[in-house]
């Protein structure tokens, strides 16, 4: 197995499984742009939770 190989194997697994629920998203996107970015809010409002959480954790030390 030479470098190529290894880095070229990093692609495969990119393309073809890492990407693949953005691709998911993006093709959403096109047919519904309201719902694409319902999603987007959905992990916002995750990290304010979290964050919240977090500095009411820090607020106690």
């Amino acid at each position: 197995m030479t470098w190529k190989g290894f880095f070229e194997g990093i692609e495969s697994l990119a393309d073809a499984l890492l990407l693949t629920p953005l691709d998911a998203v993006r093709e959403f996107e096109l047919s519904n742009w309201w719902g694409a970015n319902l999603m987007t809010w959905v992990f916002i409002g995750i990290f304010f939770v979290a964050f919240y959480y977090w500095m009411k954790q820090l607020a106690q030390f």
